[in-house]
């Protein structure tokens, strides 16, 4: 069975890797808990609060330059970069630029449009 320390999204694995190996319980006011139980109840509630904060950052078809960078996995000059040489279009929000995140994928695709397509550049020049 995989190690859950490095896959923990999966509550259940973290239980069933558990189990067996933890013998501790707890006792409160006549009621008993088992250790597992707790984890795996705690581990599905942290799971379901970053599903449910991610679907939220997702919901907007536009980015700010850090979203689109931290989209993109670069630095936010990047992003500019692109902007100034009209590889992506700026939109203004009042004073906020915001790009559009379709065609941020469009471009990774490979669908630039006419320019040519997002390189992501390792390291410097």
């Amino acid at each position: 069975m995989d190690d859950p320390r490095l896959t923990p999204a999966r509550s259940d694995l973290a239980a069933k890797y558990l189990e067996g190996k933890v013998k501790a319980e707890r006792f409160v006011e006549g009621e008993k808990f088992e250790v597992v139980e707790a984890i795996a109840l705690r581990a599905a509630e942290i799971v379901l609060e970053r599903s449910v904060a991610q679907s939220r950052a997702t919901s907007s078809p536009y980015l700010t330059v850090r979203e689109a960078a931290e989209y993109l996995r670069a630095k936010p000059q990047r992003i500019y970069d692109l902007l100034s040489s009209r590889r992506l279009t700026r939109y203004k929000d009042g004073s906020r630029v915001l790009v559009s995140r379709a065609e941020l994928d469009a471009n990774l695709a490979g669908d630039a449009g006419g320019h040519r397509p997002i390189t992501l550049r390792s390291g410097r020049r």
